[in-house]
């Protein structure tokens, strides 16, 4: 039986469409299949699709996708476009996560500063978004009180509350350590009143308290140090409170700074001293790096008389930012 030209006429198309494009179909169905099983399939199922995409198989996928000819730009978008998805990224590991971010955002600055794009990226995965980042702060308050100041020296009490958000599962390592400029060592002193971390919302549950321990503290190079590092167990929300006293030379130490080690999600401070004191010293605020300034709660103010300063910051503050004293006398 002869058949009609008009199927062989369709037959024809069909073996020269597969013929032809027999690797773009393997390619949109395999990168389908792949997407639907990360996104509806088993656990096993959803790493099996990840691997169609994100391995050796998914590698050739955008190779061909790139020197393909009908299919290489709807291709090219397709994939990346699936791949920029949500529901995509959150079936990647974080080391996954992380490089796809660093290589985008890598990509992005390159398009506008390909000399420095590179080191760019350093700089911001190193410094601002660390990759080994376990925790970060919430609600710092810093309250630096000024008890007297005589014959060139400042006697302080420095007191420090935050709240730790440690949502991963290990252990966090937590330091605490401050720094003053010396010229008689016998006249100046740091002194830790107390140094406890306890789980939020239970004081009773501790999970570090300070011993005092002289190995903690050095004096030298014109300099006394306290410095201090320990463990906390992981996946957990802390609260830490520290006060320390101090009683060193204004001179060398008329700008003390205060630069954060983790991501900040409000902080503020406040200082004290009596109206005698404020006869004697000028203090002037100065912000570190941070996009804003720290601005005045004028109802903390109110609250006590002797408070000469509250400054607070309500957004994101990134390591390395923060905020400086500068002490001088009237």
């Amino acid at each position: 039986m002869k058949l009609p030209q008009w199927m062989l006429n369709v037959g024809s198309w069909i073996k020269d469409f597969y013929s032809k494009y027999t690797v773009e179909i393997i390619i949109v169905v395999s990168l389908a299949a792949g997407t639907l099983l990360i996104i509806h399939g088993t656990v096993f199922l959803k790493d099996l699709g990840k691997s169609v995409i994100t391995t050796g198989i998914g590698a050739a996928i955008f190779k061909v996708f790139q020197f393909s000819g009908v299919f290489r730009k709807e291709a090219n978008e397709s994939f990346i476009k699936i791949l920029g998805t949500k529901e995509f990224i959150e079936k990647l590991k974080y080391e996954e996560v992380y490089e796809l971010w660093a290589n985008a955002s890598d990509t992005l600055y390159y398009k506008k500063f390909p000399k420095i794009s590179k080191r760019l990226q350093e700089i911001i995965s190193s410094a601002y978004f660390p990759k080994n980042a376990k925790y970060y702060y919430e609600r710092f308050h810093c309250e630096i009180k000024i008890n007297d100041y005589q014959n060139g020296y400042l006697d302080t009490e420095e007191t420090i509350m935050v709240e730790i958000k440690a949502e991963n599962k290990e252990p966090i390592d937590l330091v605490s350590g401050t720094t003053i400029d010396i010229y008689e060592p016998e006249k100046s002193n740091i002194e830790v009143d107390y140094l406890i971390v306890h789980k939020k919302g239970d004081e009773d549950v501790v999970a570090f308290e300070y011993v005092p321990d002289d190995a903690d503290f050095s004096c030298e190079g014109g300099k006394k140090r306290f410095y201090k590092s320990f463990k906390v167990e992981g996946q957990f929300n802390y609260e830490m409170f520290r006060r320390m006293k101090k009683i060193y030379p204004l001179t060398g130490n008329e700008t003390k700074s205060f630069t954060f080690s983790s991501i900040t999600q409000f902080a503020s401070y406040s200082i004290l001293m009596d109206k005698k004191l404020t006869n004697q010293l000028n203090i002037r605020y100065e912000r570190l790096g941070t996009l804003e300034l720290f601005k005045v709660n004028k109802t903390q103010l109110r609250k006590n008389p002797n408070c000469v300063d509250y400054k607070q910051y309500k957004d994101l503050i990134l390591p390395k930012q923060g905020f400086v004293f500068h002490i001088t006398e009237k």
